[in-house]
């Protein structure tokens, strides 16, 4: 191989790299976000465990 080829597949793989490199950052950040949305999801369905379980105790407790 020539110094030229040698010069093009260097930059082919520095073009590459650079590339990756931002697209597992955006990977990254939707992963993020992601995980917020799951937290949030999460919270919300404690809630709902919550109140369900208070209203099955209150219909219990009003059996009784």
């Amino acid at each position: 191989m020539d110094q030229e080829s040698m010069k093009f597949f260097e930059n082919l793989f520095r073009s590459l790299e650079t590339e990756m490199g931002q697209r597992f950052d955006q990977m990254g950040q939707r992963f993020d976000r992601m995980e917020v949305r799951l937290d949030r999801l999460e919270n919300t369905l404690a809630l709902h465990g919550r109140r369900l379980g208070a209203g099955a105790r209150a219909i219990a407790g009003l059996s009784e």
